[in-house]
């Protein structure tokens, strides 16, 4: 039994050339066949479209709805807390 060593299982760029040069036709042509049966199947295929939409509608008395605007603190305190470089425009 013979034992093989690092050196000896090494791919060299030359048989990665050669290798690829006996399957050029595999390489090229069957990418282009897939991409050809790819946009046939989508030309045979017919398009649909589907679309939904849902509207609610509550009674103003309803207890689901919330209060609207919700109360916030003074809007000028709280920018100028968080953003103070603007500070100057709020009058």
């Amino acid at each position: 039994m013979e034992v093989q060593t690092p050196q000896d299982e090494e791919l060299d760029l030359l048989d990665l050339l050669v290798t690829l040069a006996e399957n050029w036709k595999i390489l090229i042509f069957g990418p282009l066949l897939a991409g050809i049966a790819a946009y046939g199947i989508g030309l045979v295929i017919p398009k649909t479209y589907e679309s939904s939409a849902s509207v609610q509608v509550e009674r103003a008395g309803s207890s689901f709805t919330a209060p609207w605007p919700p109360a916030w603190p003074c809007p000028q305190t709280c920018c100028t807390r968080l953003l103070p470089w603007r500070a100057w425009t709020m009058a």
